[in-house]
């Protein structure tokens, strides 16, 4: 009875692994034989002015945000 158990476990682990293995051979595949056409496009440098405002005190109702 233990030998079957520790068989059958055995085999669920190797189809875990070869289940894997395939998943991951297909993605790969996928993903380096995927094409992706877009024009009109264009790539532009630019600049951004970001920053902080602090308040302190209590959020009421006639704070203005």
């Amino acid at each position: 009875m233990r030998a079957k158990g520790f068989r059958s476990a055995v085999i669920a682990a190797a189809l875990s692994v070869v289940l894997c293995v395939g998943m991951l051979a297909g993605t790969t595949f996928a993903w380096f034989t995927d094409t992706v056409t877009s024009a009109g496009n264009i790539i532009a440098a630019g600049s951004l002015e970001a920053g902080l405002f602090y308040a302190e005190g209590w959020n009421g109702e006639d704070t203005a945000w």
